[in-house]
C-alpha cells in the first residue's frame, strides 16, 4: 500500500475516533449543519469536507473521518432517506441532490444499528434473567440479632416462713434454764407462752421432807 494511501487511512481512522468528541466544536461553528435536535438534521453538501480543512487546518483524511462520525448517526441516516437536497454548513441550500448510492449506504447503516441494538437488548435481557434466577435461589437472609438482650429472670422469692405456733408450756427446770428461756421469749425466737415454772426435782424433795 502506497505511503500516501496509508497515511490517509490512518488520518481517517483518527478523525472518526475523534469525531464524536469534536461534534460540539462543529456545532458551535455551524449550528444549522450540526443541530442538537434530531428532526433538524439535513444531508450535508459534498463541499463540507473542504470547509473543515480550511477552517481547522485538518488533513483531508482527518476531516473525512470527522464527518463520517457525524454521518454514521441514526438521525443523519434518516435524513438521507427523507430529504432530497443537501445543505451547506451555514444551512443554505447547496443544489446537490442525495443520490441512490448514499441512500443505500444509509439503509445499510440503519440495518447494522438495528442488529447491534437487538444484540445489546438481548444481552441485557439475559443478564437480568440470570440476576433474577440467582436472587430466587439465594438462601433467605438470617434474622437480625436481638438489639436488646433478654432480661434475666428474677430470682424466685423464698417461700414464706411459717411463724412458729404459739402455745402454752409449763417449764420444769433450774432458774438458769428459766432465765435462758425468758431471754429467748424476749428476743422473739420463741413464742411459747410460759404459764408456770416448776422448780427442779431436788427442791421438791426438800419441801416434802419439811412437811413431815
Amino acid at each position: 500500500m502506497p505511503t500516501d494511501t496509508l497515511s490517509k487511512k490512518t488520518d481517517r481512522g483518527r478523525g472518526y475516533k475523534d469525531g464524536f468528541q469534536l461534534i460540539e466544536r462543529l456545532r458551535a461553528k455551524w449550528p444549522n449543519a450540526f443541530p442538537l435536535k434530531s428532526h433538524l438534521v439535513r444531508p450535508l453538501a459534498n463541499s463540507a469536507q473542504q470547509a473543515l480543512v480550511e477552517e481547522f487546518g485538518w488533513s483531508p483524511g482527518y476531516a473525512h473521518g470527522v464527518l463520517a462520525a457525524w454521518k454514521a448517526r441514526h438521525a443523519y441516516c434518516q435524513a438521507i432517506l427523507h430529504y432530497r437536497m443537501r445543505i451547506h454548513l451555514d444551512g443554505s441550500a447547496s443544489g446537490d441532490e442525495v443520490n441512490d448510492h448514499s441512500r443505500e449506504q444509509a439503509k445499510l447503516r440503519l440495518e447494522q444499528q438495528a442488529v447491534q441494538k437487538a444484540k445489546r437488548e438481548e444481552k441485557e435481557r439475559l443478564r437480568l434473567a440470570a440476576q433474577m434466577e440467582a436472587e430466587s435461589n439465594a438462601p433467605p437472609p438470617e434474622p437480625p440479632a436481638m438489639a436488646v438482650a433478654e432480661a434475666a429472670p428474677e430470682p424466685a422469692s423464698p417461700p414464706p416462713r411459717e411463724s412458729p405456733k404459739s402455745g402454752k408450756l409449763i417449764v420444769v427446770g433450774s432458774a438458769a434454764m428459766q432465765a435462758a428461756l425468758q431471754r429467748r421469749l424476749a428476743s422473739g425466737s420463741v413464742t411459747t407462752e410460759v404459764l408456770k415454772t416448776v422448780a427442779a426435782a431436788k427442791s421438791k424433795v426438800k419441801r416434802q421432807q419439811k412437811a413431815r
